[in-house]
């Protein structure tokens, strides 16, 4: 990811990790009485039950404990869950800030470059939103420089938040490198990368 970009996540990373542990604080609190109201209803009911059958109570009570305890950490895993999707939509309006940004002009050409050698062709089309087309057209000549060799041409505009796809002419082999797609195939390595900062300090 670029270095602008992960300057951003980190920033609202470590917001939302202040953020987390306060409302990570209060589920735990939350989960912490509903575990205990569990295990009190479960004690209650068995000891009604230990009067008539204590073998049958006892089991009772274990299955009501255990249950509570089920549900307290189901509780608690879907608040965790939560926060984790919280960070992910901070993250994505830091991008939609980044991308309206001049640093961020210098990543989409740096992002082209690399997709198109990355590539591997000899002919690539280029292809990106109405908006960063328009930006790579105006710094055509600059990305035609650093491409050396590599003809470019540019394709149609795509519905995506930044970033480029490039795909060589003849259409055989396609590379994309738009933001949804990067977060997407980084999305489980940044997911556990954040539920340690948020829940491992």
């Amino acid at each position: 990811m670029e270095r602008g970009a992960q300057l951003i996540v980190q920033d609202i990373l470590q917001e939302a990790k202040r953020k987390a542990e306060e409302i990570l604080e209060r589920a735990r609190r939350e989960a912490s009485s509903l575990l205990r109201e569990a295990e009190e209803r479960g004690r209650r009911e068995a000891e009604e039950i230990l009067e008539r059958a204590s073998r049958e109570g006892r089991q009772l009570y274990e299955e009501r404990v255990a249950r509570g305890r089920v549900e307290a950490r189901k509780e608690l895993l879907a608040k965790k869950e939560e926060l984790i999707g919280e960070v992910f939509r901070r993250a994505e309006e830091g991008l939609r800030k980044h991308v309206s940004s001049r640093e961020y002009e210098r990543d989409l050409l740096r992002m082209a470059v690399e997709a198109c050698r990355r590539l591997g062709a000899e002919e690539v089309v280029v292809e990106a939103s109405a908006r960063d087309l328009e930006r790579l057209k105006r710094m055509e000549g600059e990305l035609r420089k650093e491409l050396g060799g590599i003809r470019v041409s540019f394709g149609k505009p795509l519905e995506t938040l930044g970033g480029v796809r490039v795909r060589s002419a003849d259409g055989l082999r396609e590379l994309d490198e738009t933001l949804e797609s990067r977060m997407r195939r980084e999305r489980e390595e940044l997911r556990v990368r954040v539920a340690r900062i948020l829940f491992e300090g």
